[in-house]
């Protein structure tokens, strides 16, 4: 027994060690990638993509910097996924028991090899569907959720909306061939953004190889992306490749370099790898972000009362600008503020507009706009002029008094 516990032992510190000088190894490649990052004078939008449609959005603010038929209607194959995974993120826990219904083999192409009953969690089951791809797990994934996929796919649409897709309509959660399942690069590209602020689904997406453990099918456990931006790139931290005959390859990519950090979204493309790596290296060279306001420092004035008074930023406010030549952006902002507002409190919202592009923001109350909406102090006066009214009273009694004494005293003559 202490043989085996000192051999476990000896194995948990190897693969520790192991991890450890990978991701060393992955840091080391990383700063070499961002020292080579090109910055040219005047560089111009990519040349030479392939892709029928392709949008590069910043992450940070969510501005779409460069679009190729941005709002075209395309197929997304598998890149559907990115919607399926957040919404997965969104209803369920890590731990919690996903089973495979009756049907599940009927779901064709990229499988998980699910069996009928089979149980994986919520995490496993994950990685299966943005590692392996798998369309049978997606669908185990909508039935769990909403009762049936068309129940799901109601939901992938309302989830659409709300984060700003213009041009998206979805019918399955996997991507399979549907003439009425369609996105555009712009959108594409949105919807990842917002995936990528969830922890567990941004974890999920940065890594090419995972083992899972199944409750079944116990022998099929070693999962690999068809990503190869992730191995090829030390900066590359996701997100999805799709194909199908229709849509031809789709791609959903992320990279971070020098705490900057760009999604580039690739539909119909021969080379799709190729049209990333360009998209890629022209942002990180030809835009950066400029810091408008921390939050809690003046952003702008409103009018409070008869004066103008400073507001306040509800948040870190950020801009995404050309390096050379940046466009202009103006900041406009919209405040309600009450008379019992307090010093923090959001009072309206404020927009940073590039363009057609406008990034919302809270604005919150400054101790000079509370002290402007503070309410005059009328009841001291209220108080003062009763007062008055009370001491002239009397006075007026006193004059009555004087004049009824004089007329009783007795008139004498003479």
């Amino acid at each position: 027994m202490a043989g085996l516990a000192l051999a476990l032992a000896v194995g948990v510190t190897s693969e520790g060690f192991a991890q450890s000088r990978s991701k060393a190894k992955k840091a080391k490649a990383q700063a070499k990638v961002e020292e080579k990052l090109p910055v040219l004078p005047n560089l111009p939008d990519p040349k030479g993509v392939f892709s029928e449609s392709a949008s590069i959005v910043d992450y940070r603010t969510g501005r779409v910097i460069w679009s190729k038929n941005g709002t075209k209607s395309m197929y997304p194959a598998s890149t559907t996924k990115i919607m399926t995974g957040m919404l997965l993120v969104d209803s369920c826990q890590p731990d919690e028991l996903i089973t495979a219904p009756q049907d599940v083999q009927k779901v064709g192409e990229a499988s998980l090899h699910l069996l009928p009953g089979e149980q994986l969690s919520a995490r496993n089951m994950m990685w299966g569907i943005m590692l392996r791809s798998a369309n049978d797990g997606c669908y185990a994934v909508a039935c769990h959720i909403s009762g049936t996929q068309e129940a799901f796919a109601e939901l992938m649409n309302k989830r659409a909306k709300e984060i700003g897709c213009v041009n998206t309509h979805f019918r399955n959660p996997n991507g399979l061939p549907d003439n009425q399942h369609w996105t555009c690069s712009n959108d594409l590209a949105i919807m990842a953004r917002e995936a990528l602020k969830r922890p567990w689904f941004a974890e999920t997406v940065r890594n090419w190889k995972h083992t899972i453990a199944r409750s079944m099918n116990t022998k099929d456990v070693v999962l690999m992306s068809k990503n190869r931006i992730l191995r090829e790139d030390p900066t590359a931290d996701g997100v999805k490749t799709g194909y199908t005959k229709a849509a031809g390859c789709t791609y959903v990519g992320s990279a971070t370099r020098n705490g900057e950090r760009f999604i580039t979204s690739i539909m119909k493309s021969p080379h799709w790898a190729a049209d990333h790596k360009k998209m890629m290296d022209w942002a990180f060279a030809a835009f950066e972000h400029k810091l408008i306001a921390k939050r809690g420092e003046l952003v702008g004035k409103v009018t409070a009362g008869s004066t103008e008074v400073p507001v306040l930023a509800g948040r870190d406010l950020w801009v995404c600008v050309e390096k050379v030549n940046p466009a202009p952006y103006e900041v406009v902002i919209k405040a309600d503020p009450k008379p019992e507002t307090k010093v923090g409190d959001i009072i309206g919202e404020g927009q940073v507009i590039q363009g057609s592009f406008k990034q919302k923001f809270p604005v919150v109350a400054s101790p000079e706009l509370v002290q402007a909406m503070a309410p005059k102090p009328v009841l001291a006066v209220a108080k003062s002029s009763a007062t008055w009214m009370i001491a002239g009273g009397a006075a007026l009694l006193g004059v009555a008094g004087v004049v009824a004494i004089r007329r009783r005293r007795p008139h004498h003559f003479g």
